[in-house]
C-alpha cells in the first residue's frame, strides 16, 4: 500500500497519511539525538560535527555548525540539466518523507513539518539532475533536491535555520533511487498493457487457449492469462507453433513476476530508515551510528530482472511477428498481403528488429555491479541503481513504439481474419482505411499512453 499511495500522491501533489502522521515520532527521535549530543559533547559524530566522506576525521567548529549545513548542500549540488520529470521528483520527495517517518533520522520535527508543507504544495517542483549519481548515497541529486526544499521553506519562514546534522540528513539516504524506482514502475504500466494486448491478439490469430495454465497460476497472473484467452476460438494445428507462441503463459508470468518483485523491493526500501548516520538502539541505548542504509541493492537487482523480462517479452513479440507474416499460418497471407496492398507489412518486421536491437544495446549494461569506488575507498560499493533506472526510462518510449508497431499490424491481421469483434473497442474504432497503417500505429501508441484503463493497464502491480 505504501508504494501505491506514493505513486498516487506524486501524481496529484498529495502526502500519504502515514507520512502526515509521523511528525511527533520524528520530533522524539531528534530529541533523543539532542540528548546524546549533550551527554557526549566531545565525541565525533559523523555528519553532525564532522566533514563528510573520507574527510570524516576533520571536525566542524561548533560556531560553524549551522552555516556548515548550508555549505554542505551547496558544495554537493554540482549536477546540471537534464532534470527528472516533475512527477519523478515528487516520488523522491515522498520517498524521503517515508524514510524519515520510518525512524532514526537526524531531522527535527520542525524541519519535517516544513518538508510536509512543501510536499503538499502542488506547485513545488524541485529540479533534480539525472545522470549525476552512482547510487552509493545519491548525494549529488539529493543536494539539488535539498537546496530547492530550503529555498521553498525560506519563502514560507525566512527565520528558519537547519540544526546540526540536518544538512547531512537531507542529502543522505536511498530516496532518490527508491523514488525513481516508484516512478519507473508507474511508467511501466503502459508497456505491460501493450505487451499483454499483443499476446492476446496472437492468441486470437492462432487459436491458442491457456485454460490449464490459468488454473495453475492463480491470483493476478491467472486473471491476466484469462484475459489473453478470453476471445480465442481454440483450434488444432497440424504442426507445432513456434515456441514464442506456446510460451505465452511463461512470457506473461516472467514479466509479471519481475515487475511484482521490483514493486515489493521498492516498498520494502520505502518502509525502512535510510541515511547515515541513523539513531540506532545499540547495546541498550540510542546512539547515532554510521551504516549503509543509503544503499538499495535489492531494488537494483530487481530492476535488472525487469529489464531481462522486458527484453525477453520484446524478443518474443518480434519472433511471433515474423511467423505471422511468413505465410505459414493458415488464413494469413505472406506479409499480410491483400489484393490492393500486395506488399503490406513487408518492411515492418525489419523496422521492429532495428528498434529492438537499439533497445538491447542501450540496456546491455544493466547488471548489479560494485566495480567502482570513490572517496579513496570510503565509498567502495556502488549499486548503479539510479543509472539503471534512468536507462530503462530512456528506453520506454522506444519500447512503446516497438509494441505499437506490432499491435497495429496484428489489429489489421485480426480484422482481415474476420475476428474484428475480439479487438478492444478503442482499437476497433482506430482501424484505418487501407494503406493508413502508420496512422493506426500512432493512434495506438497515443491511446495506450493516455488511457489509464485500457486493456490490463489498471491491473498492473502498482
Amino acid at each position: 500500500m505504501i508504494l501505491k499511495d506514493l505513486i498516487a500522491g506524486a501524481a496529484v501533489g498529495a502526502v500519504p497519511t502515514a507520512c502526515a502522521n509521523a511528525a511527533m515520532q520524528v520530533e522524539t527521535d531528534r530529541a533523543t539525538l539532542e540528548q546524546y549530543i549533550a551527554t557526549n559533547p566531545d565525541i565525533a559524530i559523523y555528519g553532525i560535527n564532522t566533514f563528510p566522506g573520507h574527510r570524516d576525521e576533520e571536525r566542524v567548529p561548533p560556531e560553524e555548525a549551522v552555516r556548515f549545513q548550508y555549505y554542505l548542500i551547496e558544495n554537493h549540488a554540482i549536477g546540471d540539466a537534464p532534470y527528472y520529470p516533475t512527477v519523478a521528483a515528487r516520488c523522491m520527495t515522498l520517498a524521503k518523507l517515508h524514510q524519515i517517518a520510518a525512524g532514526g533520522s537526524l531531522v527535527s520535527g520542525d524541519l519535517y513539518r516544513k518538508l510536509l508543507g512543501c510536499a503538499e504544495d502542488g506547485a513545488f517542483a524541485p529540479q533534480i539532475p539525472s545522470g549525476s549519481s552512482y547510487s552509493s548515497g545519491d548525494v549529488i541529486p539529493a543536494a539539488h533536491w535539498a537546496r530547492d526544499i530550503l529555498a521553498a521553506i525560506a519563502v514560507r519562514d525566512p527565520a528558519f535555520e537547519l540544526k546540526p546534522g540536518e544538512g547531512m540528513a537531507l542529502i543522505n539516504g536511498s530516496f532518490v533511487h527508491t523514488g525513481l524506482s516508484a516512478y519507473t514502475l508507474s511508467q511501466l504500466r503502459t508497456s505491460w498493457a501493450m505487451i499483454v494486448e499483443t499476446l492476446r491478439m496472437d492468441a486470437v490469430l492462432t487459436g491458442l487457449s491457456f485454460r490449464a495454465e490459468e488454473e495453475r497460476a492463480g491470483g493476478d497472473l491467472a486473471a491476466t492469462l484469462a484475459y489473453i484467452s478470453r476471445d480465442t476460438e481454440p483450434r488444432a494445428h497440424d504442426i507445432q507453433l513456434p515456441v514464442s507462441f506456446r510460451a505465452i503463459p511463461e512470457i506473461a508470468a516472467t514479466l509479471h513476476h519481475a515487475c511484482a518483485s521490483l514493486a515489493a523491493e521498492t516498498e520494502a526500501a520505502l518502509s525502512q530508515p535510510s541515511g547515515n548516520p541513523l539513531m540506532v538502539n545499540n547495546f541498550g541505548a540510542e546512539a547515532p551510528v554510521s551504516q549503509a542504509s543509503f544503499l538499495a541493492p535489492m531494488v537494483t537487482v530487481a530492476t535488472t530482472a525487469v529489464v531481462e523480462a522486458l527484453l525477453f517479452a520484446l524478443w518474443s513479440v518480434g519472433s511471433r511477428t515474423s511467423y505471422l507474416l511468413s505465410g505459414d499460418l493458415p488464413g494469413v497471407a505472406r506479409d499480410g498481403a491483400v489484393e490492393n496492398d500486395p506488399l503490406a507489412f513487408i518492411q515492418w518486421p525489419k523496422y521492429m528488429q532495428a528498434i529492438l536491437e537499439d533497445v538491447r544495446l542501450r540496456l546491455s549494461r544493466l547488471a548489479f555491479a560494485s566495480g567502482s569506488a570513490t572517496s579513496y575507498g570510503t565509498e567502495d560499493l556502488w549499486t548503479f541503481g539510479t543509472q539503471n533506472l534512468e536507462r530503462l526510462l530512456d528506453c520506454l518510449p522506444r519500447i512503446q513504439h516497438f509494441l505499437a508497431t506490432g499491435m497495429a499490424l496484428r489489429a489489421v491481421l485480426v480484422a482481415h481474419s474476420g475476428a474484428t469483434q475480439s479487438l478492444l473497442p478503442q482499437i476497433r474504432s482506430a482501424l484505418p482505411s487501407q494503406n493508413a497503417k502508420a496512422t493506426l500505429r500512432a493512434n495506438l501508441e497515443a491511446m495506450f499512453e493516455s488511457d489509464p484503463a485500457i486493456g490490463v493497464k489498471s491491473a498492473f502491480v502498482v
